[in-house]
């Protein structure tokens, strides 16, 4: 678990562990996610943007909101969701990475937010596939409003 002064440093990351605990879990799911992304999208410009997945918190911290508050209902939330939600979640940080952290060229740019968009269609894909649409149809919501609330 992270110490306050761990959050110090400006990691992200830091910041999940101090706040959310292990997150163990959703690294893991994220892990498995990046391999399939790799696999299916073999590109050396994309991969190191997949490659940062398991460690984003504009990843990670969605898909712990919906564990927590499944595991509140008195439920679980299925992996799949879970990384659905986390694939779907990475456009919001790979966009902001290039608006704030510009790289100095123009593959690692538009690697950085193709690979976003990728992720997150995928993640839509498979919400499509496995849950309700009007639950889906809320989750894409919640992201388009959340891309349009960053450029306000």
């Amino acid at each position: 678990m992270a110490k306050k002064e761990d959050i110090t440093t400006g990691h992200s990351s830091k910041l999940l562990e101090y706040f959310l605990g292990d997150i163990s879990k959703y690294q893991k799911i994220l892990t498995r996610e990046t391999r399939i992304l790799l696999d299916k999208y073999p590109n050396k410009n994309l991969a190191p943007v997949f490659a940062t997945l398991q460690i984003k918190l504009g990843a990670i911290g969605p898909m712990a909101l919906c564990d927590y508050l499944t595991s509140d209902l008195g439920k679980k939330c299925p992996d799949e969701i879970l990384a659905a939600i986390g694939l779907t979640s990475l456009e919001i940080s790979s966009h902001d990475d290039a608006v704030d952290e510009t790289p100095p060229g123009r593959l690692q740019l538009s690697a950085l937010i193709y690979a976003g968009n990728i992720a997150t269609l995928e993640g839509a894909r498979i919400l499509c596939q496995k849950i309700p649409e009007k639950i889906a149809d809320a989750i894409l919501w919640a992201v388009n409003k959340n891309h349009y609330l960053q450029q306000r």
